[in-house]
């Protein structure tokens, strides 16, 4: 799993086919769920259950910054 803070100040999260991009504006965090099917890249539900490791993993990258 690989976590890294973009130059724009965004969170990025990816483990095998999945990402998970977090944009924090005025305090409202949005979070753009992605898997890679091989074709092409589809959006998938935060609540997604497959999404669940790499909040986690945000969540700790976050707390160790």
């Amino acid at each position: 799993m690989k976590v890294e803070k973009l130059s724009n100040g965004q969170y990025q999260v990816t483990h095998k086919n999945l990402t998970l991009t977090q944009t924090v504006t005025n305090g409202h965090r949005f979070n753009d769920c992605t898997v890679f099917d091989g074709n092409y890249y589809e959006l998938i539900s935060e609540d997604d259950e497959r999404m669940k490791p790499l909040f986690i993993e945000l969540h700790n990258f976050k707390c160790n910054e």
